[in-house]
Order: C-alpha cells, then structure tokens, then sequence
C-alpha cells in the first residue's frame, strides 16, 4: 500500500507526464490489475493514433468497454464525494469529477490526495462561497458551475455536463493562458456588491455550456474581484469604477469592455442556441 500511495503521489504532482502513470501500469498489472493498466496504457497511447483511424476507433471502443466494466470498482474510493458516473478518466485516470459544492470544501482536501484531477464540476453553487471553493483547490485546477445536477441517464455527459461557466480565481496579476485561446466572454463582478453577485448567480443559471471548448463559438467565465485597483491591474483597458464589467476576449486581445447592470443581449445562453423543435 505505501508502494501504490508512493507511485500515485508520483502521477498527482507530474500529472503531464505520462511516465509515471506507465510506471503505475506495470506495477498494478504485476499484481492482478491487467485491465486497469490496460486503461493507463490506452488512454495515453490513443493521441498517436490518427482520428478514425482503425486504431483510434478500437482505441475508444475497448476504452469504452473497459469502463462500462469496472468503473463503479475503480472509483469506489469518491463515493463519499461524488457520483461514480460524474467521474472521467484521462490518460488512465480519473481526472474530472462532478459534485455538489456545498460537499466540495470539505471534500477537496481528499478527493486531490486520490488523483490528478484536473478539472471540477460543481452543481448549485453559492456565488458569495467562491473564494472558499477557491481556497481548498490547487493551482492548476479549473473550477466550472453548472446551475443543476448532469442528467445522470446520460453516460456521454459523465464528468462533463452541459450548461458550465468557468470561475476564475479572483483577480490573478495577468491573464490565464488558457483565456488567450479563442473567444472568451468574461463576466467580472465585485464579490462586495450584492447587486453584482446576484447578476452573477442569474448568469450561471442562464449561460450555455455546449460551447465551452476553444473549438466553439465562444466560452464563458465568471472573474470575482474585491479591490478596483486591483482588478484594473489585471484588465489593462480603463473600466468603471461601477460593475459588473462584460468582457470579451479574441485570442488573449480584449475587444469589448463594458459596464452594465444587464446581461447582454449577445450574452451566450440556453436559449441562444436551443435546437429544439419549436
């Protein structure tokens, strides 16, 4: 057990290198685990392969039979977390998980000792708790609410449900690297003002997560800040001094910048793209 503990702890603080997750393969398939190795050497091998290749598509397909064979008994240990459908394997592990935010503070703490997770879905969240969500969660990890729990009939959804917007950590001195990519639109609001957290709550009951990949049209992101000056640091173009503030960002290059108690018209949202027949 201290072995395992050891080579886990390994794969937790390199989660991009893929060398120790290989190392972990052969130590568990030494001990009766071929299946579980299988996972690990699968999910890191597929990237090589050619999209729709016959490789790719036997690739997806075992991975696919794998889990649908032993993902309840290879997440047993988030049970007191989280649901074992709202947790997704990359690389061969599990690296995002779907949860409650009201069990999440508490349950950070462990869920990070078990695995390198990289991202973390969280149903009902209390916009006034986002520095606390914030507080128990390490630098790396991406935090994304989703207004209600995934509709759990529907496997493809496990670990990534639709209806997500980003919170980003208060206001960091500079612009992630991962909001220089694509087309962001970036609500930022004053945890102090209660009219600015309220728009913000409205926002994460109406944004439209389909699209929340670089891919897609636009992704959507909640910025909370306590200090103006603080927050002009990090946005570089001059703003009110009256939130909230709807920003969008094209490729890293701010290209709106405005104030305003309404949500947008152009604002991402379920109905926006609703492709229900009318």
């Amino acid at each position: 057990m201290d072995d395992e503990r050891a080579l886990l702890g390994a794969i937790i603080a390199n989660p991009a290198d893929d060398l120790p997750r290989l190392v972990y393969a052969d130590w568990i398939e030494e001990r009766g685990y071929p299946e579980r190795a299988a996972l690990i050497r699968l999910q890191i091998e597929r990237p090589n392969a050619a999209p729709w290749s016959p490789e790719w598509v036997q690739s997806i397909s075992e991975t696919a039979l794998l889990l649908a064979r032993n993902r309840k008994r290879w997440t047993t240990e988030f049970a007191p977390y989280a649901r074992v459908e709202a947790i997704e394997f990359s690389r061969g592990m599990p690296e995002t998980v779907t949860l409650s935010a009201e069990e999440y503070v508490g349950a950070a703490p462990g869920l990070y000792a078990m695995a390198p997770l990289s991202t973390v879905y969280l149903c009902q969240v209390a916009i006034p708790d986002v520095p606390a969500y914030w507080s128990v969660t390490p630098a790396g990890v991406r935090l994304l609410a989703i207004a209600d729990p995934p509709d759990w009939q529907y496997p493809e959804y496990a670990g990534a449900p639709p209806g997500a917007i980003e919170l980003l950590r208060p206001t960091p001195p500079s612009l992630e690297p991962h909001l220089r990519c694509g087309r962001w639109e970036i609500l930022a609001y004053n945890m102090c003002a209660e009219r600015e957290s309220e728009i913000a709550r409205r926002v994460i009951q109406q944004v439209n997560g389909y699209f929340r990949d670089v891919s897609g049209p636009s992704n959507t992101a909640l910025r909370p800040y306590s200090d103006s000056d603080e927050f002009k640091t990090w946005c570089p173009e001059p703003v009110s001094n009256t939130g909230p503030h709807w920003l969008r960002f094209e490729n890293g290059r701010l290209v709106r910048n405005e104030s305003s108690a309404e949500i947008p018209v152009d604002w991402p949202t379920w109905d926006e793209y609703d492709d229900s027949d009318e």
